[in-house]
């Protein structure tokens, strides 16, 4: 899929959800074109602007969404729509090559979920937990 049409149906997916810790977060698209796909960790402190030894823990995506992507008998409506945003945002990840989730630093973690375009660009979702 083109990256313009990927990068729509990632905004139009996000949209109204929000990532449950401590705190809630929305979600963001990420896009970024001259990096060469290069996901290394170096690469995405350094594209991400964190620091160099940021503490940074890689995360497989079904693992990482697996609460939110299960839908439970006692979900109200309003859950039963994001568990079904969830989960299509996770199959639209999962189109890109080398899907991974990447957290970034302690207590106030930045999460991003990402993956190669078809163009060689990184792209996906970040957003935000607090963890203590």
């Amino acid at each position: 899929m083109p990256d313009s049409e990927l990068l729509t149906r990632l905004q139009t997916t996000i949209e109204g959800l929000q990532w449950m810790s401590e705190s809630d977060y929305p979600f963001e698209v990420c896009y970024w074109q001259d990096c060469d796909g290069d996901m290394a960790p170096e690469k995405l402190l350094e594209l991400t602007q964190h620091e160099g030894n940021a503490a940074i823990e890689l995360r497989d995506i079904d693992s990482f969404f697996e609460w939110a992507t299960q839908p439970q008998e006692w979900h109200s409506p309003e859950e039963q729509e994001a568990v079904k945003k969830y989960q299509a945002l996770v199959r639209l990840i999962k189109q890109l090559s080398d899907p991974n989730v990447y957290r970034i630093g302690q207590i106030n973690l930045d999460i991003y979920i990402l993956g190669k375009t078809e163009e060689g660009a990184i792209a996906g979702v970040k957003t935000k937990a607090v963890e203590t």
